[in-house]
């Protein structure tokens, strides 16, 4: 999913339903509602899940042949790179995950706290 923007992200979320367990029944009348209310979604939702299906392909062959050349040669452990560009892709999650949203409201609440015992030391 992270191929496509946000907003194409959202489109494949509102057609397909994926991050829920809806049953051949619930599925196939949610598409029936969906194709009267937003006819062009299903056309849109193809191209964009085409287009996951083509990164997905791309990715599996780089990694066949990224094992392939590994085999071929001796292995070496070598550690991480690191200073190098750090690439982050955002991805669409129709419902927060509330257990992640707490930790970090935690984590944030102990930062506040530690800076300000810091300032009154």
């Amino acid at each position: 999913m992270a191929v496509l923007s946000a907003t194409e992200q959202w489109k494949i979320h509102t057609f397909y339903r994926p991050s829920e367990e809806l049953t051949l029944k619930q599925f196939r009348n949610h598409l029936h509602i969906i194709q009267r209310d937003h006819p062009q979604l299903r056309h849109v939702s193809g191209k964009l899940y085409r287009r996951i299906e083509h990164a997905v392909a791309q990715h599996t062959q780089r990694q066949t042949k990224q094992q392939a050349s590994a085999e071929g040669r001796k292995q070496n452990k070598v550690p991480a790179r690191r200073g190098g560009p750090v690439v982050v892709y955002g991805v669409v999650r129709p419902k927060p995950d509330l257990n992640k949203l707490l930790k970090a409201l935690v984590e944030m609440a102990r930062e506040e706290q530690d800076e300000d015992n810091k300032s009154r030391s």
